[in-house]
């Protein structure tokens, strides 16, 4: 966050990307937080990334334990919700299915 709001002070323009994480942070108070954050730092546009399991072979290769193996990626529909949320503070978003 430190590092995008340094970024911002030199108006670049900036697409937040942000992975959407069921029951992690895609609450209505944590959207809150991310867009507030963005507008307050000149960032406009945002681009939604859904949570996928890609990772976890990776973690099995490394003996790892990957904490997230239960969790299912959120639905087309929930990431469309998740952009109306951020849209409502003036947002650009897009959402990649």
């Amino acid at each position: 966050m430190e590092n995008a709001a340094k970024i911002a002070q030199n108006r670049i323009n900036i697409v937040a990307t942000v992975p959407v994480i069921p029951g992690i942070n895609d609450n209505e108070r944590n959207l809150k937080d991310i867009a507030i954050f963005a507008r307050k730092h000149g960032i406009l546009r945002v681009r939604l990334l859904p949570y996928h399991k890609l990772g976890i072979g990776k973690y099995k290769i490394l003996g790892r334990d990957h904490d997230l193996d239960a969790l299912s990626p959120p639905t087309s529909e929930r990431l469309h919700e998740v952009a109306k949320i951020m849209e409502t503070y003036g947002l650009d978003v897009s959402a990649e299915a």
